[in-house]
């Protein structure tokens, strides 16, 4: 079990979010993710708009 208290001020990361808050990951760079394009293009849009959410909360 991971800790999760390097979260607590900002807040539970977002999915596909790594242990850097604001940067994602996706695709081959995954732990146990699926190799294959396709999942990796729509993982691709599904990180875009976590990354909008991310960048909104600091504004």
């Amino acid at each position: 079990m991971t800790s999760t208290s390097r979260w607590e001020p900002l807040g539970r990361p977002f999915a596909l979010e790594a242990s850097t808050h604001g940067v994602f990951a996706l695709g081959d760079v995954r732990s146990g993710s699926a190799k294959r394009v396709a999942a990796g293009v729509g993982k691709g849009g599904i990180a875009i708009a976590f990354m909008h959410q991310c960048l909104a909360l600091r504004h």
